[in-house]
């Protein structure tokens, strides 16, 4: 793939029993967006802009876990 983001997705709110984040199913992962980076403002969405993905063996992009836009690609 040209462009591989996957960790499934969390469709939970955290909770004592589970305190990971809703729509990331990994403590240890990195991919938490959040207003000027700081976990403690609220989440936004990654946006990748102008993608160009060209001649790949399997897909363009595979792309799943939540609070991603992809725009202007291709």
């Amino acid at each position: 793939a040209g462009l591989f983001i996957d960790k499934g997705v969390k469709t939970s709110n955290a909770s004592a029993a589970d305190p990971r984040e809703y729509l990331c199913l990994d403590n240890s992962a990195r991919f938490r967006p959040h207003q000027n980076a700081d976990p403690s403002r609220p989440r936004v969405a990654a946006v990748i802009d102008t993608l160009i993905s060209f001649k790949n063996n399997d897909f363009g992009a595979w792309i799943r876990g939540g609070d991603i836009i992809i725009q202007n690609s291709g």
